[in-house]
C-alpha cells in the first residue's frame, strides 16, 4: 500500500517528499518517455551516506547506502547511474573503513 525500502523498512523519498505521503498516481507520468518519479525514489542520506528520516536524523549508525538506493538516482533515461554507484560505493568503503579504525585505500 505504500512505497518503502523492503529489507529494513527505511523511509523512502521522492523529490524530497516522504514516499509514504505520495499517492501511487503521483509516482508516474502518463507519457513513458519522461522521467518517472518512482524511478528516482530512494533513501536520503547524511554526508557520510547513512540513511536519514524526514527530519534528517540518522536512522541506522552502522548502515551506509550507495548506488540506486539513493534518492534522486534515476538510471532509466538520464544515464550516469553507474558513475553515481561507483562514487557512492567508494565513499561507503572509506566511511566504513574509518568506522572500524582502518585506513582507507
Amino acid at each position: 500500500p505504500r512505497l518503502h525500502e523492503a529489507l529494513l523498512d527505511l523511509p523512502v523519498f521522492v523529490d524530497g517528499q516522504d514516499a509514504g505521503s505520495i499517492g501511487s498516481r503521483d509516482l508516474t507520468e502518463r507519457t513513458r518517455f519522461r522521467d518517472q518519479p518512482f524511478a528516482g525514489a530512494g533513501l536520503r542520506c547524511d554526508e557520510q551516506g547513512r540513511p536519514v528520516d524526514a527530519f534528517g536524523r540518522v536512522v541506522c549508525d552502522n548502515l551506509l547506502a550507495c548506488g540506486a538506493l539513493l534518492a534522486g538516482v534515476e538510471t532509466t533515461l538520464r544515464g550516469g547511474g553507474l558513475g553515481v554507484a561507483a562514487w557512492s560505493a567508494g565513499r561507503a568503503g572509506r566511511v566504513a573503513a574509518s568506522l572500524v579504525g582502518a585506513a582507507a585505500a
